[in-house]
């Protein structure tokens, strides 16, 4: 008895064809991968990130507490302020939190440096009192240039942003226990 081989059907051959095809793509993806330097590959894509022009928003953030007062306090509360300024430069973002803080009064963003106080220049929080002691969110939202009080009440957005740029611009949580400010942080980019 002779025994004879069946032929493969064109199905099997374009099957086995097409699995070959995908073993050398993926070798030679492999390949590519391994061998380009990453210096290369990390120069470009920092070239192509900085090549975008979509304008990006500008992030500052403050980390409040007692001790940065003038004159510093002992209170035990703390915070944060951060701000964040539209692609556009035409509004801020703001969010204020608070930990174990009492019967806050007022918040704002007072300009000048470290070690020095100064005059508001955008309001977070204009009361009611909040009785008692108080931990999370103490007051967020959007403000333009038009909301700009004291000193650069009239000025455009990037006067704002300027100072802050440059460590001008702190936030302060004033309470009924400390009425000049209880909890203090100067802004820094993020």
């Amino acid at each position: 008895m002779s025994q004879t081989t069946k032929p493969k059907s064109r199905k099997s051959v374009y099957i086995g064809a097409a699995v070959l095809v995908i073993v050398i793509i993926l070798a030679a993806s492999t390949y590519l991968y391994y061998s380009t330097p990453k210096s290369l590959v990390s120069s470009t894509t920092s070239q192509a990130l900085a090549s975008s022009t979509a304008p990006k928003a500008l992030m500052f953030q403050a980390k409040m507490v007692s001790s940065e007062e003038v004159p510093p306090n002992t209170s035990p509360a703390t915070g944060s302020a951060t701000v964040t300024i539209s692609p556009d430069g035409n509004s801020l973002h703001f969010v204020v939190t608070v930990n174990n803080i009492s019967n806050v009064t007022l918040a704002h963003i007072h300009l000048n440096q470290t070690g020095k106080n100064g005059a508001v220049v955008v309001n977070f929080y204009l009361g009611p009192v909040k009785n008692g002691t108080f931990t999370g969110t103490l007051a967020q939202g959007d403000v333009t240039s038009a909301n700009f009080v004291g000193p650069l009440a009239g000025h455009p957005m990037s006067d704002l942003v300027k100072n802050l740029q440059t460590g001008m611009c702190y936030a302060n949580v004033h309470t009924t226990a400390h009425r000049a400010g209880e909890i203090r942080g100067q802004f820094t980019s993020q």
